[in-house]
This record gives structure tokens, sequence and C-alpha cells, in this order.
């Protein structure tokens, strides 16, 4: 039988903190994806560290110990996952020719996957987050301009056509849902300051604003008990921070993440525990840590 989830402790001062990180034996990449699992606890995918595309996929019910990898027989650069509803969804840029055609596959277990499908779209990086029944998913134009697009679908397997969101462009978006709104953020095209925008479906989205005093070059989005969490690596080096959005008005000054650094972060939350998964910044073996002081309520 699982342990339970040990439910964070609230902060007496407002700083927040995390786990001393843990290493996940035997596992290797440059930039990996997370996502709360069908069966509870955490399902992460990755493209091997070797650099051949191959996707592996793992479990975890504490954020410690993780199940050994499995590859499920299809190839990115770096995959994009959500849960809606019950089903993992994954999307995926195609790998070598198959580039930049992106691709979807679904899983009930986070080990065994349906065949890849094309939907019709292209990009580089995809970012994905359920709102309600709805999966939405924002990218950039392959066509290096940095516009971003969003589309819809009710299953992850049959797309709306994509829309130009106006005036908002990133190479790498995050989203997360908080209540019945969708929240992104991301950074400036030519600079490294972070901003924050919303949306009630998915497509149509409020012009966005700047997050002050806080820049990276690319975060993680996550909503944890009616909070959103942002990390992010500094964007004049490897340190990872972490700022708050608990009221639904602004962002909270960011805080370090004491001795943990790498460049690309993954971060996903179930009802109980808020798991952050990351490469070491001078290799490319994998870290997980989880939060142990929450926000004050």
């Amino acid at each position: 039988m699982n342990k339970p989830e040990k439910i964070p402790q609230r902060s007496a001062d407002n700083v927040i903190q995390f786990a001393d990180p843990v290493a996940i034996t035997g596992q290797f990449t440059s930039i990996p994806a997370l996502a709360a699992a069908p069966q509870g606890g955490f399902c992460m995918a990755y493209s091997d560290a070797n650099g051949d595309g191959q996707i592996w996929t793992t479990l975890s019910t504490d954020m410690i110990k993780w199940s050994h990898a499995t590859q499920i027989d299809q190839q990115t650069n770096v995959p994009a996952l959500a849960l809606l509803g019950d089903t993992l969804c994954m999307l995926y840029a195609g790998y070598g020719n198959d580039f930049p055609q992106l691709y979807q596959t679904q899983s009930t277990d986070g080990t065994k996957w349906t065949p890849a499908n094309q939907i019709g779209q292209q990009t580089s990086i995809p970012a994905l987050a359920a709102l309600g029944e709805t999966l939405c998913m924002v990218y950039a134009d392959s066509n290096g301009s940095d516009q971003l697009w969003a589309s819809t679908s009710p299953d992850g397997i049959n797309w709306t056509q994509a829309v130009q969101i106006p005036n908002q462009y990133t190479s790498v978006p995050a989203l997360a849902t908080m209540g019945d709104t969708l929240y992104m953020v991301y950074t400036g095209s030519d600079s490294s300051q972070l901003y924050w925008t919303t949306s009630i479906d998915g497509v149509n989205w409020n012009n966005a604003q700047p997050i002050d005093g806080q820049g990276t070059s690319i975060p993680a989005l996550a909503c944890f008990q009616d909070c959103l969490y942002m990390v992010y690596p500094d964007s004049n080096g490897p340190q990872l921070w972490v700022s708050t959005f608990p009221d639904g008005t602004g962002w909270n000054p960011a805080q370090k993440i004491l001795d943990q650094g790498t460049s690309v972060p993954a971060l996903a939350a179930t009802d109980t525990q808020l798991c952050l998964v990351y490469t070491d910044s001078s290799s490319s073996q994998l870290y997980a840590t989880h939060l142990v002081i929450n926000q004050p309520a």
C-alpha cells in the first residue's frame, strides 16, 4: 500500500521551502515534463539524454522513489504532459524529418501509451493544461517569430484550428489552471522579463502584464491548493526561484530555493503535494523535490 502523502505545513513567516532534492537513479535528460498521474502521484516524461529523441516515462507516489523508466517507442526533443479527467495526454513535436509536426498520445496509467497521431499543427515545444473538461494548448509559431497560438480539445485527440494570441510572443510558455481561469506565464521574446495573462476559455487571452522584478528564460507553473506557484532559473544562472500568486491579484516577490539550480524545471501538483523535477545544472541527472513549507493560509 502506498504511504499517504504528507500535506505541506503552513509557513509562519511567509517563507517557502522545498525538500532536499533526491537524484532519480538511472534517469537522465535535458528537459523533463511532469503531470499528476491518473492513479495518484506523478508521471514524468522525457527524451533520452543520449540525443536519440526516445521518449521515456516514469511514475512516483512519494516523489522520492520513481519507477524504472518505460520506453514508449515514440521520439521528440521536449514532450508536454497534462491530466484530462482520468487520462494522461502527451503532445510533442516530431523528431528528425517529422519536426515540427505535432503528435498526440494518451495513457490511463502512465506506462502504456496509444499510437501517436498527428494533429495538424506545428511547433517545437507546446504547453498543455486542462481547463475543466477541455484540454488547452499554447505554443510558439514554428516559423521562428515566437508568435503565440492557442488551440483546445475535448479529448486530447481532436483539436480546434489554432487561433493567434494577438501581440504575445515567446518561445516556451507555461500554463496552469486555478479555479475556472487558465493562467499563462512566459518570458518576453526580446528580454528575460516575465509576463502573465489569463483566459477563461483557452482561446481568448487578456493583454499580458509584466511581473515586476522577475525575469528568466523558461518558467514552470502549477496550481496547488488555490495558489499559483511559478519556479524558474535565475536569468543570470541556474539558481532556482519560486514566486506565488495566492489571491488572484498579483505575484509575490520571488524567493530562492536554497541550493537548487537548473536551466529548465518542471512543476505539477496533486491535491496534497507540489512536485518539482529538474536536471542538474552541470549534468543530465534528474532530481526531484517537493514543497514542505507552504504559503500562509
